[in-house]
């Protein structure tokens, strides 16, 4: 608990300040954080091949690949190796930085997303193509279409890669989540979480703690390559409750704990060196602050401290902004000293093309969800 009150502590710190589209400061929202930012577009494509890992592929009638030259290299698996390195980067040990913050988000979330089948490959064969007669394969099931039929016998057309991106349909809600959770959504989470750990005790998923990420991923994939894709070279209609439903929505689940647990284990590991530097027991943004009579005394010191310190911070900003000042008379005065003496020249011009920044309005959007 120590070490997720800390990295709880680390989500709060910057979540809520601008650093997302949404507003956000629990672990449940930040856990989407990386599919959030997808709705800048272009602007996030260094991060948006880290969702899943392309070079775990089936091509069983060998075809000449369209494939991402890059594919090998910007994937989960590096991106995993990456964000490894800068969480536990001895200069900043104990010390919450934004870009620690984003790092951490995207671990929470891709070590969720590599326990999905389709998120480890790719498979190819010669019915895919790109409107180019590129064999471009199924981009890690999002192109190959299946109808779903409910309890109730709707109709539900998508992907396999959304089917199990969505636990075989069980998770899934006719709005999307909307951020912040309200207390009825905390409320649902909490239920689903008892409910889930119970029905998938630890013991029985045989976790193995000296598995790597790379591990993970192939187990992943091997699902995908003995269970799923035998069924859909036969049959791309799932109905709820037959035979297929039945055992994919068993082992989504599973895989879905068993992320829970492996997730658990590494951030304890990764955050180990943090015990004690992070004050993990203060009340975070959206939790009720706690407070009694046994720990009123220790809050007069801490502020009495906190009050020296705020002096002294005051006393250093004062100093700070007299040379600012300073500075910036000097500036000015060479300004006026320039146009003064300069020539005038017929090529002189006002550029209309520069907006100044403080007339840009960057608006928050809404969380929007793409399968990868």
């Amino acid at each position: 608990m120590e070490v997720y009150n800390i990295t709880a502590k680390y989500l709060d710190t910057y979540s809520s300040q601008g650093v997302d589209t949404v507003s956000t400061t629990t672990y449940e929202e930040n856990a989407v954080w990386a599919d959030d930012i997808k709705v800048y577009g272009d602007a996030q494509k260094a991060m948006e091949m880290w969702h899943y890992i392309g070079n775990k592929d089936s091509n069983p009638e060998n075809l000449a690949l369209k494939k991402d030259p890059m594919a090998d290299s910007e994937n989960a698996l590096n991106a995993f190796t990456n964000i490894v390195k800068v969480l536990t980067n001895e200069k900043y040990v104990g010390q919450i930085t934004e870009f620690k913050v984003n790092m951490l988000k995207m671990l929470v979330h891709i070590v969720g997303d590599i326990h999905m089948p389709h998120h480890t490959g790719s498979y190819y064969n010669s019915t895919i193509k790109s409107p180019k007669n590129e064999y471009w394969g199924d981009l890690g099931g999002n192109r190959q279409s299946i109808n779903f039929y409910t309890s109730t016998g709707e109709k539900k057309s998508t992907n396999i890669h959304f089917y199990f991106d969505s636990s075989c349909f069980f998770y899934t809600w006719t709005n999307r989540l909307v951020r912040p959770l309200n207390e009825t959504f905390k409320i649902y989470f909490q239920r689903e979480l008892d409910r889930i750990i119970a029905q998938y005790p630890k013991e029985t998923l045989n976790i193995d703690n000296t598995k790597t990420f790379s591990d993970w991923a192939d187990e992943s994939w091997n699902i995908a390559l003995t269970t799923v894709y035998p069924f859909l070279a036969k049959n791309n209609e799932i109905h709820y409750g037959d035979d297929f439903y039945k055992t994919s929505f068993d082992m989504i689940q599973k895989r879905i704990v068993t992320a829970g647990y492996r997730l658990a284990y590494t951030l304890q590991t990764l955050f180990k060196p943090e015990k004690g530097l992070i004050k993990a027991n203060t009340p975070l943004s959206y939790e009720q602050p706690i407070t009694n009579d046994n720990n009123n005394s220790s809050q007069t010191k801490a502020s009495t401290s906190e009050s020296s310190d705020n002096q002294s911070n005051k006393a250093m900003a004062i100093v700070f902004g007299v040379l600012f000042g300073l500075t910036f008379v000097a500036f000015i005065i060479s300004i006026i000293y320039f146009k003064k003496t300069a020539i005038n020249s017929a090529y002189q011009r006002t550029s209309n093309d520069l907006i100044p920044a403080k007339n840009i309005h960057v608006q928050k959007l809404a969380s929007t969800e793409n399968n990868l």
